[in-house]
């Protein structure tokens, strides 16, 4: 264990290489700050998880505890989400496509020279980019726009859940009937997406101040 925590922060340094791109960004200087150390903390907690994962998959490299794999996973993702957000209010679509592209090859280059095993390289290398190409989509995905995430979860949902069709583009009809039917318990619905609930939420109201 001991060897590994070694790899992970004494490379630490090398990961800040992945905020060369967030200085070409033409953004305020605070911003900028900002988003290279969510990205520079993003990058540290995936190589935490990309080495945990595959320690623990390659049966002749010493495992880590499985706290310390599900740590990191969880930080990862906290810090993912942390990094999504505040990368929405300041760029658009095409640049956060193109910052995390540029972040994670930089990422990839760097940590690939780093990551030199005695035991089980071919294994453990092969898991370590798996599970950094999975972490890559993850990341890319969140580039994309709040209503396509939107809509892939309410399809998620509606798949899933039995009869349940998406309204979140629905004839505006539709929507006033069914409040009309159910009332406020429309927004009761776990499967509904954000989209849909705004749309509820809207038509209650007006149907509120009709009333009055």
């Amino acid at each position: 264990m001991q060897q590994y925590l070694s790899l992970i922060f004494l490379s630490m340094p090398i990961n800040a290489l992945v905020v060369l791109p967030v200085l070409l960004l033409k953004i305020d200087k605070r911003e900028k700050i900002g988003l290279a150390i969510r990205l520079y903390v993003l990058s540290i907690f995936l190589v935490a998880s990309a080495i945990t994962i595959a320690s623990n998959c390659v049966s002749n490299s010493p495992s880590l505890p499985v706290w310390a794999m599900l740590l990191s996973g969880i930080l990862f993702m906290i810090t993912l989400v942390n990094y999504v957000k505040y990368s929405r209010k300041l760029l658009n679509k095409w640049k956060r496509r193109i910052l995390v592209l540029a972040s994670f090859l930089i990422l990839l280059a760097t940590r690939a020279n780093v990551a030199d095993f005695n035991y089980g390289m071919s294994s453990f290398t092969m898991v370590w980019y798996g599970t950094f190409i999975f972490a890559f989509l993850l990341a890319y995905m969140g580039t994309s726009d709040v209503e396509k995430l939107d809509s892939l979860h309410a399809g998620l949902m509606s798949a899933t859940s039995q009869g349940r069709v998406d309204k979140s583009y629905a004839p505006q009809h539709e929507i006033d009937h069914d409040v009309h039917i159910k009332g406020k318990d429309v927004l009761n619905d776990p499967g509904a997406s954000l989209i849909e609930r705004r749309r509820y939420s809207d038509a209650i109201k007006k149907k509120e101040n009709q009333e009055d």
